[in-house]
């Protein structure tokens, strides 16, 4: 599935942004959904659930990071050709004309970008990482697992496709627990927080298991204890 996003769906969604990135949040979003919408099918989650989970569990990057990432790579490339050549000539009469306060390619570009690739990838694992902590009363499953690494340990991963996806050869059972661990899941922790039809928010320590009614109905409680 991420292989046939990558080929099929990610050349849309980045389609000029090493030129030109988008700065209008409202058209941004519109390609953002896309890309949910996308992972939400492939990994059975709801349009509800936790957009972190998304590429928590995928290792994918979030949108608006990537557009900034190939930018850059860009603005690399033009920087490095020859004085003699068109795309250094175009750069070069770009950044001229923005310093001078006209409207030009390199204005919106300089705005947005940031300093380096780096920075900008480490602070999509930090958005990730605050996107986990704002939910985690749904999203405690999620957070500070690690993942087998090369050397035979393991390793703490913010974004990368889990193992798990790769072990689980039934698309049912990997798709259920992938709604397990994101919260995504209808057990009482998660279901009596709904405030649909005109029913108020249990407390917590109220959400008790409909089949022992001695705990809080949990992942772990319906799967380790009950």
């Amino acid at each position: 599935g991420k292989i046939l996003y990558m080929g099929c769906v990610d050349p849309h969604l980045i389609y000029g942004c090493e030129v030109t990135l988008n700065t209008s949040s409202q058209l941004f979003d519109l390609l953002f959904d896309v890309q949910k919408a996308f992972f939400r099918r492939l990994l059975g989650l709801s349009k509800t659930s936790i957009k972190a989970a998304i590429f928590s569990e995928t290792g994918i990057m979030p949108l608006q990071f990537r557009w900034l990432i190939l930018a850059l790579r860009s603005l690399s490339y033009f920087l490095k050709r020859p004085a003699d050549t068109y795309v250094r000539a175009a750069l070069n009469e770009s950044i001229s004309l923005h310093t001078q306060g006209k409207s030009s390619w390199f204005g919106p570009d300089s705005d947005v970008l940031g300093d380096f690739t780096k920075t900008i990838t480490n602070e999509a694992l930090r958005w990730v990482e605050s996107e986990l902590e704002r939910v985690d009363k749904r999203s405690y499953l999620l957070q500070l697992r690690q993942e087998p690494h090369e050397n035979g340990g393991s390793k703490y991963r913010t974004m990368w496709l889990r193992q798990y996806l790769k072990d689980i050869q039934n698309a049912q059972h990997r798709k259920a627990l992938t709604r397990l661990l994101s919260g995504d899941h209808p057990l009482a922790v998660v279901r009596l927080t709904w405030t649909d039809n005109h029913r108020i928010q249990v407390p917590h320590d109220e959400r008790v298991c409909r089949f022992c009614k001695q705990a809080v109905e949990t992942p772990e409680h319906a799967l380790l204890e009950c």
